[in-house]
Order: structure tokens, then sequence, then C-alpha cells
């Protein structure tokens, strides 16, 4: 998504919602590149944009996954949260160790070499500036439109997610069509794929694959 990763930073929505730019901007990536219909993922806050993809252009989507996020759930400003408020204003080592621990509860899955991976894409030069741009309160209400949706759905979640808490995950069960959700044990936090990627990997090729 614009300006995550190593994509292009300073991309603005002009004022379009986060989930209608970034659905918008999907299928336009899959009309350069020549794909016809896709599953499609959005993780967090980027799960809207995966949604509204599958309302907006039912015929170019196979199945949607999404990760932490329920449409119609009440925003909760979690102590997950707030350490991503608190790096974004003072980037430091510190903060970031904060931050990822509440990513990630349990210390053997975050190691330093990670710590230092997630430091340093923070740090890139436009990030941070981008991360407000495209943040999670700039999404548009899904739950209006959702009734449009005929797409089949995977909610996947930690269950010590600090970011979005799972209890969440009974809203998206309420409002989401054709809905499934699979809850990580095990401490589990806002990362499930990194934290149990074999798993992750299987649970997700046979929900595609089904």
């Amino acid at each position: 998504m614009p300006g995550f990763g190593e994509s292009q930073k300073g991309v603005s929505r002009d004022g379009v919602p986060m989930d209608k730019f970034c659905a918008k901007l999907t299928r336009d990536f899959m009309d350069q590149v020549g794909i016809d219909r896709a599953h499609i993922y959005g993780s967090s806050a980027f799960s809207p944009a995966a949604l509204r993809f599958g309302i907006e252009y039912p015929d170019r989507v196979g199945k949607i996954v999404i990760q932490a996020f329920a449409p119609g759930a009440p925003h909760k400003q979690t102590e997950g949260l707030k350490s991503l408020a608190t790096f974004a204003q003072n980037p430091t080592r510190e903060n970031m160790e904060s931050m990822v621990g509440m990513f990630i509860p349990r210390e053997e899955r975050r190691p330093a070499d990670f710590v230092e991976a997630r430091l340093n894409m923070a740090l890139v030069p436009g990030h941070l500036e981008s991360r407000r741009e495209m943040s999670a309160g700039s999404n548009s209400d899904l739950v209006p439109d959702l009734p449009r949706l005929q797409t089949e759905t995977l909610m996947v979640w930690g269950d010590a997610d600090r970011m979005i808490l799972v209890e969440d995950v009974l809203e998206g069960l309420k409002h989401i069509p054709h809905v499934r959700a699979y809850v990580w044990g095990d401490t589990t936090g806002h990362f499930v794929a990194y934290e149990h990627p074999e798993e992750f990997a299987r649970v997700i090729t046979a929900f595609l694959t089904s």
C-alpha cells in the first residue's frame, strides 16, 4: 500500500476515503499487469480496502482474507495503538521496542534483528508522513455496503492482539456475509502470519482452494 515498505512515498488520497482509494488503486494495478481476477488480502487498517474491492469489483475478486479488522466494531484506543502514535511522534529505538512488544506479546517471537528491521523501515524518509495520509481513521464506514459483498471472506486474528482486540471478531461475524474466522491462541499478537507462518499458510491455502 502507498507509503509502506518500498512503495512510493507522499501519495495523496485527495480526500477520498482510504478503502475506496486503495480498492481502485488495486484494480488499476491489476489492469496494468494483466490480472483479471485475484484473491485479495488486507492486513489491519488495509482490510477495509480488501472488503471494498469485493463490494465494488465483484467480477475481479476470488476470495478475501482480512486480518485483525472487523467492520462495525467501535474504535478503541488500545495500548498498542497508543504506542504506535508515540513512536510516530518520537521515533526512537526505545519506542520501537515498546511498540513491537504490543504487536508481538511473546518476547521469543520478536528477536533483536526483527526490531532492527522494523526500525530501519520506519525511518525511511517519508514513511511516517505517508502513514498519516494512509491512517485507519480515513476509511469509510463499510457496514451499509456490506450486504452487497458476495465474496467468501476469512478473518484471521491473534488471541492476544494488543493493537486491535480479538473480541471485535464478533462484529465481523455479524456484519460480513459469507464469513468465517480463524483465531490463534498461544498468546498470539497482531502479526499472525509472522508468528505462525506454517500454520497460517495451511489455513489460507485451505480456504482459497476449498
